[in-house]
């Protein structure tokens, strides 16, 4: 009995020494990861005057860098494609917690899916490969992504593909030094993979609500809020635009797209949803210029 029980405290012993180990494997992974936004993020090191919030539309169509240069700001782009308001929050929220409080963030509306229920989600895939850090953990074990083991083990915290296999550069993780993700002028792809076109729009409560919080935040932090409508290759929803205003404090700015994108040729698309580098830095500008026109004003 005591041999067994001698056995059992040693293997104890020798997993939780590799446990232990394992920590240093964690602290590893972020190194190979082709976007390090959210590690920059969470250790306080981006320090943007102009933030850019928001999903693919946010990270395509807006070029922090073009934006930096004209506006004499620095801007970071922090879109991460296919996320939702309740996504956005939560990254806002990090960033207030490491970084300085910026003057203005760029929300980057999705039309028409900002407030539905099925198609943005709320991406813990892209926190797993980040997971030493502790405050990514933490929210990853409360969406059940990760079990409870993970507060305690650090074996729980991880799976194969995380630790044993380097993402390759793609054009949905390659970004610039200033966090954008241009798309390069290519073939136009029509709906492309990601859009649902005619989708019927199922109005989700969180989202709204998750709104409601961010605008909320930015008057509490007295950061000046501009949510600002891409272009789609395909007539503006009206409808969502009647909701969005509707969701919109009075102290939260709102621009429109004002240039037409729209060519025979479709020359400033990447697809129906997403501007491709030439249309990206057209509303870039033009949002840079709205800034600076409401800075001369104010």
């Amino acid at each position: 009995m005591k041999k067994l029980i001698t056995h059992i405290l040693l293997f104890c012993s020798c997993f939780l020494i590799l446990d232990a180990c394992y920590y240093f494997v964690l602290q590893k992974i972020p190194a190979k990861q082709p976007d390090r936004r959210l590690e920059q993020l969470i250790k306080g090191e981006i320090q943007a005057d102009v933030l850019i919030l928001g999903s693919s539309r946010a990270a395509h169509n807006i070029l922090a860098e073009d934006l930096s240069n004209l506006t004499k700001q620095k801007a970071f782009n922090l879109g991460f494609r296919g996320t939702s308001v309740d996504f956005h929050l939560q990254l806002l929220q990090w960033y207030l917690a490491h970084n300085a409080v910026p003057k203005t963030i760029i929300y980057t509306a999705d039309v028409p899916f900002m407030f539905d229920r099925d198609v943005l989600k709320y991406r813990t895939d892209l926190l797993l490969p980040f997971v030493c850090y502790q405050e990514y953990c933490n929210v990853l074990i409360e969406k059940g992504a990760l079990s409870k083991l993970a507060l305690v083990l650090n074996f729980a915290k991880s799976n194969f593909n995380t630790v044993f296999v380097t993402p390759k550069v793609t054009i949905e993780n390659y970004t610039t030094k200033l966090g954008s993700n241009p798309i390069p002028v290519e073939l136009y792809k029509g709906n492309g993979e990601h859009f649902i076109a005619d989708k019927n729009i199922v109005m989700d409560n969180k989202m709204i609500k998750a709104f409601k919080q961010l605008q909320d935040l930015c008057v509490q932090m007295h950061i000046e809020l501009l949510v600002v409508i891409p272009p789609n290759n395909k007539p503006l929803n009206s409808n969502f635009i009647k909701i969005l205003k509707k969701q919109c404090f009075e102290s939260t700015l709102l621009y429109t797209y004002s240039s037409n994108f729209k060519t025979s040729k479709n020359h400033y698309f990447y697809d129906v949803s997403h501007l491709n580098v030439l249309g990206a830095k057209k509303f870039t500008n033009e949002i840079g210029n709205f800034i600076l026109l409401k800075q001369k004003k104010s």
